[in-house]
């Protein structure tokens, strides 16, 4: 076929994508202590609040006490900012050593094999690595893979990925859960999901129910320094509710 006849019948080609956009909610509370003393700070020079999670990811807000620009100088600023060098997240660090480090050793397939891990837990792990979008699952079954997939996460050193599961599972702490949650919390040092089955302890009610069930035989049995840990932080609650 001629030039001339391509140009006059173009091949045709279609394609076709989709934005997903997911949401996220949460909230910090920023408590200026001695705010007349930061008034002498300078325009564009601001305080940094703590660190803290929403939706995976992780934040500060930046206080300007006199503005960040001249024009804004007679008022406050706040910004809230995203912490790039904590979401700094190499994908896969654990996978790049052991593919190089089977080629050191010869293997020229690159061939590493996954143990300890259900296939179907390491198969959502890789859909996030490659599309960075989480997996749809069922809602009879997503407390326990949530679980899993934290647990993966840490051992392949995904940290944004570990976030976004230790937020989830909070939501799913109950006298049942309370106690495997906060066991896999101190294994896999994730304090905020730590401290959110502390806080659902410390009330005497769901402490009742927890110690009625036996949810803490367990931990004493398993984890003695968490439950020594435990105990430390109900004391004063426990030495109150006696006094009254």
């Amino acid at each position: 076929m001629s030039p001339a006849a391509c140009r006059g019948n173009p091949s045709r080609s279609a394609s076709a994508s989709a934005v997903v956009v997911d949401t996220a909610t949460g909230y910090h509370l920023l408590k200026i202590e001695g705010y007349s003393l930061t008034k002498g700070i300078p325009t564009s020079l601001s305080l940094k609040s703590s660190q803290f999670t929403v939706g995976g990811y992780r934040w500060r807000i930046d206080y300007f006490s006199n503005g960040d620009c001249a024009d804004s100088a007679d008022y406050i600023s706040l910004f809230l900012s995203l912490d790039e060098r904590a979401n700094k997240d190499v994908k896969s660090p654990v996978f790049r050593a052991e593919l190089y480090s089977s080629m050191k050793e010869g293997d020229t397939a690159g061939v590493v094999r996954i143990e300890d891990m259900e296939a179907q837990v390491f198969k959502l792990l890789l859909r996030f690595v490659y599309t960075d979008s989480l997996p749809e699952m069922g809602n009879d079954d997503e407390d326990v893979m949530c679980q899993h997939l934290l647990v993966a996460a840490d051992r392949y050193n995904l940290e944004r990925l570990k976030l976004i599961y230790e937020e989830k599972l909070c939501s799913y702490i109950s006298v049942d859960a309370v106690s495997n949650i906060l066991a896999l919390a101190d294994q896999h040092h994730c304090d905020g999901l730590k401290k959110a089955c502390f806080h659902f302890l410390a009330s005497p009610g769901n402490l009742n129910a927890v110690i009625t069930s036996d949810g803490l035989k367990h931990l004493s049995r398993s984890f003695p320094s968490l439950m020594e840990e435990l105990v430390a932080m109900l004391a004063p609650l426990l030495s109150h509710a006696l006094v009254i």
